[in-house]
């Protein structure tokens, strides 16, 4: 009897020894866990804006062989110039554009539709007069989520005056491209 005692106070200490083993893995792990989740956390929530910015992106219903990228930022939303709808007049070029607000920044247009969360994509029709560097928007059509025209925007074109072009805007990359092109047929 004496050894069965033994063996079974031995079986018991390792066992003891064993729970202890599991539960100092277990308080290291969850600190070492925690840490690791926290670290989680801050990178989910820096990569939600890309999250939304690369659905929206998926998203849109754009003829990619007609609109053309001319700018992508996450402030803004990606802009596209339609290449075939593109119309010249001397210096002047009128060209279709269209935005994509990002979900969680289309507080940058309220100007156009005060309630900016609804806006899907905005089409402006943009006029630049490449020799003077000057631009208008005689037209502009906002769009909710479901296709809907949400606001439309239009004025004489001969009445709205045109704007100078401040250097490193998404309109100057725009001219840069529809002006440059016209100077390289020329």
């Amino acid at each position: 009897m004496g050894i069965g005692y033994a063996h079974t106070g031995l079986r018991h200490v390792t066992m003891q020894l064993c729970l202890v083993l599991i539960l100092l893995l277990i308080m290291s792990a969850g600190s070492a866990h925690t840490e690791e989740a926290e670290h989680i956390q801050v990178e989910q929530d820096q990569d939600q804006h890309d999250i939304y910015y690369d659905a929206m992106l998926r998203s849109i219903d754009l003829d990619m062989g007609r609109w053309k990228s001319f700018s992508r930022s996450v402030e803004s939303g990606p802009w596209f110039y339609d290449a075939q709808g593109l119309k010249r007049n001397g210096s002047k070029v009128t060209v279709p554009v269209t935005v994509f607000p990002h979900p969680n920044r289309t507080e940058l247009y309220s100007s156009v539709y005060p309630e900016h969360t609804k806006i899907r994509k905005i089409v402006f029709v943009t006029e630049i007069n490449c020799s003077t560097r000057t631009y208008r928007q005689p037209q502009i059509h906002v769009y909710g989520y479901y296709g809907d025209l949400l606001a439309g925007h239009s004025s004489d074109g001969n009445k709205q005056g045109f704007s100078s072009i401040k250097t490193g805007t998404t309109t100057d990359t725009l001219r840069s491209l529809v002006c440059g092109a016209d100077k390289k047929r020329h």
